[in-house]
């Protein structure tokens, strides 16, 4: 995009109201993160599913935007809102009887900052259909779900009340965040973060276990050696636990990919890397890499098989050549040409990033290389 297009939009977006403003961003967050979404096997999924996707969160945000403006009550608890002139909630509170014991309030810093009361989907119609085609949000979902009638759910199968705080601080494509109290006994107390980032979350009893899962995407990969709308971000589905919301391994893990899967992966990540290397003929690498080629990592990583991840690699990387891509930590981060196995060191440093670290050493069990990664603080 030149410099007078970047001048132009500069000029129309300064005059428009900062709700506008970040309205436009929130619609562009969520198109751009479902048409990057990881697949597996690599047979794009249709434009239609991404649709259907970007429909489903778009009609969730909006029913719960509706509903946040509305007085509920489910006994003991009621919901009690409290809205701006222009109608935009800017503050609630939560009762039990007639004491206040949650208050949630519009930040006084940014304008742009939206919160919400989270209606999860209580029961998914028709089941979820979850294939190995089809590894997209509203694929596991489903998209006729029944919502909760308010916005207190017991969501962990405990037997108490939860609600859950969805919030978007209002930047470009982020940050998604979400915070899970539990109601009882004149006090609701923090059990559970999500931090979404760049990525909004689905709540919803994916499996029919009375518990709602958390179905979002992994971020992490963002703008590593490409631009953010090239950033490949892996479905990834959370449980909740005592200690949290961590990764669902039972409903993570696929089916392995059989030879014509891998073949498919293959040959689409050596398309892309010959573009790539066209474009990039006066470097001095060997060749170019495409992010198409971590795509098709991450989601046979993500789907437990870390085995075929690098079986993928020896395959497409041609051998005894050097490609150009970024090493280091925040801070030192600088371009190097280096070989295959540099590669996967690098790729792998940036996987440890994942908040999602530790349960995909637990998805990937016996793999050695994803089980050496370091630990993450608060990993799930």
């Amino acid at each position: 995009m030149n410099a007078h297009v970047n001048a132009l939009l500069d000029s129309i977006v300064t005059k428009l109201p900062a709700a506008v403003v970040a309205s436009l961003w929130q619609a562009t967050a969520i198109v751009l993160y479902f048409n990057i979404s990881a697949t597996l096997p690599a047979v794009a999924h249709t434009q239609e599913d991404e649709d259907t996707s970007v429909n489903l969160i778009e009609s969730l945000w909006n029913k719960d935007k509706k509903d946040s403006v509305t007085t509920s009550t489910t006994e003991p608890f009621t919901y009690q809102p409290r809205l701006r002139p222009d109608g935009v909630l800017d503050e609630f509170k939560i009762l039990e009887g007639k004491n206040v014991i949650f208050t949630r309030s519009r930040s006084r810093v940014s304008s742009f900052e939206q919160f919400w009361p989270v209606h999860p989907i209580v029961k998914t119609v028709p089941p979820p259909k979850t294939n190995d085609e089809d590894r997209v949000l509203s694929q596991i979902v489903g998209v006729k779900g029944i919502r909760s009638p308010g916005p207190f759910v017991d969501i962990n199968g405990d037997g108490k009340l939860e609600l859950i705080v969805g919030s978007f601080s209002g930047g470009a494509h982020c940050c998604h965040s979400y915070k899970i109290y539990t109601l009882g006994a004149n006090d609701a107390r923090l059990i559970a973060r999500i931090d979404g980032n760049d990525s909004q979350f689905v709540f919803a009893d994916i499996d029919g276990d009375g518990k709602c899962e958390a179905v979002g995407y992994d971020f992490t990969f963002a703008y590593w050696n490409t631009s953010f709308a090239e950033s490949p971000a892996p479905l990834v589905i959370l449980k909740p636990e005592p200690s949290g919301y961590v990764l669902a391994i039972d409903l993570m893990r696929l089916a392995a990919p059989n030879e014509v899967q891998i073949k498919s992966m293959q040959l689409a990540s050596e398309k892309f890397i010959r573009v790539e290397t066209e474009a990039h003929k006066d470097s001095k690498a060997d060749f170019a890499l495409a992010p198409e080629l971590w795509k098709n990592m991450l989601a046979l990583i993500y789907a437990g098989h870390a085995k075929q991840c690098w079986e993928l690699v020896d395959e497409t990387w041609p051998m005894g050549k050097k490609a150009l891509f970024m090493t280091g930590k925040a801070g030192t981060v600088q371009a190097k040409l280096g070989t295959k196995e540099e590669f996967i060191a690098a790729f792998l440093a940036n996987l440890q990033k994942s908040p999602y670290a530790e349960g995909l050493k637990k998805l990937n069990a016996g793999d050695k290389r994803i089980e050496s990664m370091p630990g993450t603080a608060g990993g799930r």
